[in-house]
């Protein structure tokens, strides 16, 4: 971080977290360890990043802090379930330090795409064929840190977000089960 600093005359004027892996498939077929590992990343590994930019972007008026979630921390998703734990507490901790924050003028928001088409998918041509670009995601970073109009933004799961506060928790149970989990269980 520090030789960065010294090429940006000591301004962090925009710091991207991004910290995840994921495990899709069933919970059941999963170990502890693969667990760990996920949580370790995706959550305490957010921590690391924000800590080590937080003494710059204090320094820099206007700082923005945006973080890599998930839409999968709208509601539990079937087959992503300790990944989609860990995005809960991005999503958490984004709207805590949004506040907490505040005091230092920096703001913290974060994107919450569907699936993106990144390695992570690996060769898994199910979730491949449903996700959104890379590009677009960098555009909604892009729109999120220039208007800061809202903390969470959602992308590609607007119907998710919208049907998770409309439908009782039994309704939206169901359109997971049938829009999710069995489509997607038949190729893992």
């Amino acid at each position: 971080m520090a030789s960065f600093m010294e090429i940006t005359d000591g301004r962090l004027d925009l710091m991207l977290a991004n910290a995840g892996i994921l495990y899709f498939g069933e919970y059941e077929k999963g170990s502890l360890a693969l667990y760990k590992k996920i949580i370790d990343v995706n959550a305490f590994g957010l921590l690391v990043q924000i800590n080590a930019g937080l003494p710059y972007l204090k320094t820099t008026s206007g700082a923005a802090i945006i973080v890599t979630s998930s839409a999968s921390g709208i509601s539990g998703i079937p087959l992503f379930t300790v990944y989609g734990a860990t995005k809960h507490f991005t999503t958490g901790i984004v709207g805590a330090l949004n506040i907490e924050f505040e005091k230092f003028d920096i703001f913290v928001g974060d994107v919450m795409p569907h699936i993106v088409n990144t390695a992570m998918l690996g060769d898994n041509e199910a979730l491949a064929s449903t996700a959104l670009s890379p590009e677009s995601v960098v555009d909604t970073i892009r729109d999120l840190e220039t208007k800061r109009d809202r903390i969470h933004q959602v992308i590609g799961a607007e119907d998710l977000a919208i049907g998770k506060r409309k439908l009782s928790d039994l309704e939206f149970k169901q359109v997971l089960v049938n829009t999710i989990y069995e489509p997607f269980k038949t190729v893992i």
